[in-house]
């Protein structure tokens, strides 16, 4: 979410500074209409755009793939206590201050409701063509929603002066400038703290004003004294168009201004290179996910992971086709203890588990599901795609991971071939990673990184003792892996 909304602020702060520098004085009106909306709906969407870059470094991220023996089983038990830390529960108190703040603007907008409703269901009804103008009888200034017209009575007004307020209103009808309305409404719900929002607000409507303005046949100076000796009627509902919008001096200013030249346009052109350089950089990249290494920290995504030391251990494997009993040596590498400060808890020390909340029952069941065919690519055989140490923060994002398995690997079986590496120590085994093309193995794992980076993923976080925790597990992607079968250009997941 604190992604988001950064990338949203850029794109809409350098979008309203480009508007109120180069446009907004131009008399182009149904132009900047369409500049506005167009800005300030990509800054609701590029921040979700995802985009992976046609090259990536390689030695970026380990290889996620590795050929996969038929002979031994590997398991590792690792227990870590991270230390206990009693913090303040921000997260809690930031949902509830948001709850609070949405509720506020959804219970404003309800007012609004209720009194163009109160003025509809007790004002007098007219049709005239396609408009219902409702005369309502009370104090306040005409407005418009839609294709109804509210007014006080058209005796507050001469013939001439009525049909100006009439033709204003049905230009904001016209030119669907409730649609505008409506979806600000919206965000003014679901993003009442931002403030740039009210500022786009304040613009589009001015611009709407603008709009409905130079559609009154009318002179301007005779239609700007009108607007001048009316604006001083009480205020209108702020779900609507009402002819007396605020500030009339810029009105008046525009109506009388001279139309700006077809040449002027050409801004639109300069602005555009700005704003396309600030959405891309304001999207989903894998240039954005890379990992900055200092001492036994690691920085990713805006968070700062603390990483344990390396450890070794001995574990006596059977394997489960000879049942042979043989030394595997093992070797933790560094794996993420706390992030920003707070401590990762293991699946030993929480009270419930992190739940994956995706469309298939596994995370790494969606995974497949988005490299398959990329896995058909492969020669024949049987593969592991092993992702490890993922750590799900309190948000319920996987917001950390491992593709750890590489040609160096982590293990190796003392009795068979001491000292050479590999997941597995049958030597033909090791011979057949070196027959995995690079092309399509490199392709693979920056689909797996590209997958895995995006926040869309959730999950319940773990909870300890009813405290929401950031948390690891060993099995998220399976203890040895996701097992995959290619054959015939065709990858199968292998369940077990």
């Amino acid at each position: 979410m604190i992604t988001f909304l950064i990338n949203c602020t850029a794109i809409w702060l350098v979008s309203l500074v480009c508007f109120d520098l180069f446009l907004k004085r131009d008399t182009h009106h149904s132009w900047n209409r369409s500049y506005l909306l167009v800005t300030l709906i990509s800054g609701l969407v590029a921040p979700f755009i995802k985009w992976s870059p046609a090259t990536t470094s390689a030695n970026s991220l380990s290889n996620a793939l590795q050929i996969r023996s038929q002979h031994s089983r590997q398991a590792l038990v690792d227990t870590i206590t991270p230390a206990a830390n009693i913090t303040i529960p921000w997260t809690q108190i930031l949902f509830w201050t948001y709850l609070i703040g949405a509720g506020i603007s959804v219970f404003f907008l309800l007012r609004e409701i209720f009194i163009i409703s109160k003025y509809y269901r007790r004002g007098e009804k007219t049709k005239e063509d396609n408009w219902t103008i409702v005369r309502t009888n009370l104090q306040h200034g005409p407005f418009s929603i839609f294709h109804f017209i509210f007014i006080s009575s058209e005796n507050n007004w001469d013939t001439g002066e009525y049909e100006i307020v009439l033709n204003h209103e049905k230009a904001h009808c016209k030119q669907f400038h409730a649609v505008d309305l409506c979806l600000l409404q919206l965000l003014q719900i679901v993003l009442w703290f931002h403030p740039l929002v009210y500022l786009y607000r304040s613009r589009l409507i001015l611009v709407h004003e603008y709009q409905a303005d130079a559609s009154v046949p009318v002179a301007p100076k005779q239609y700007g004294n009108f607007l001048l000796n009316q604006f001083m009627l009480q205020q209108t509902p702020s779900f609507s168009h009402s002819f007396y919008h605020s500030p009339i001096k810029k009105r008046v200013l525009m109506i009388t201004q001279s139309a700006s030249s077809k040449l002027s346009r050409a801004k639109y052109l300069l602005v555009a290179p700005l704003l396309i350089v600030t959405v891309v950089c304001c999207s989903k990249s894998q240039y954005n996910n890379e990992r900055k290494k200092e001492g036994n920290k690691i920085t990713y995504k805006g968070n700062v992971f603390e990483m344990s030391n390396s450890s070794f251990d001995t574990l006596q494997v059977t394997d489960a086709t000879t049942g042979k009993i043989s030394s595997m040596i093992t070797q933790r590498l560094p794996y993420p203890i706390k992030v920003n400060g707070n401590p990762i808890m293991e699946d030993n020390e929480v009270s419930q588990k992190a739940v994956y909340k995706g469309v298939s029952a596994t995370p790494g069941e969606d995974l497949f599901k988005f490299i398959k065919s990329d896995m058909g690519k492969l020669p024949d055989g049987d593969y592991v795609i092993s992702v490890t140490n993922p750590v799900i923060d309190e948000q319920g994002r996987l917001v950390y991971f491992e593709e750890s398995v590489n040609k160096q690997g982590i293990a190796y079986t003392v009795d068979d071939i001491a000292g050479k590496p590999g997941i597995t120590a049958n030597p033909k085994d090791l011979e057949k990673t070196d027959q995995i093309e690079n092309s399509a193995a490199d392709a693979i794992n920056k689909r797996i990184d590209f997958y895995l980076s995006d926040e869309s993923l959730k999950f319940t976080p773990a909870t300890q003792h009813g405290k929401v925790v950031a948390s690891t597990t060993s099995n998220l992607f399976g203890f040895m892996g996701l097992n995959v079968t290619v054959k015939n250009h065709q990858a199968s997941l292998v369940t077990e």
